[in-house]
């Protein structure tokens, strides 16, 4: 039983420290950053627009 703990935390070790085989480095976070940065500049745009020209009132 001893040896079946230690076998399969060894094999576990080795997975986590060769990875899952990808040649290519991802950064879904940061794509996914940027995308929504993009949205909300557009939609400051979009209100910066729809005020232009309203002053508002007291």
């Amino acid at each position: 039983m001893k040896n079946w703990i230690i076998t399969l935390t060894l094999l576990t070790l080795a997975g986590l420290f060769t990875g899952c085989g990808s040649e290519g480095t991802s950064n879904v976070a940061g794509d996914a950053d940027a995308k929504a940065l993009a949205d909300y500049e557009a939609a400051l745009a979009e209100a910066d627009a729809m005020t232009e020209g309203y002053e508002g009132g007291k």
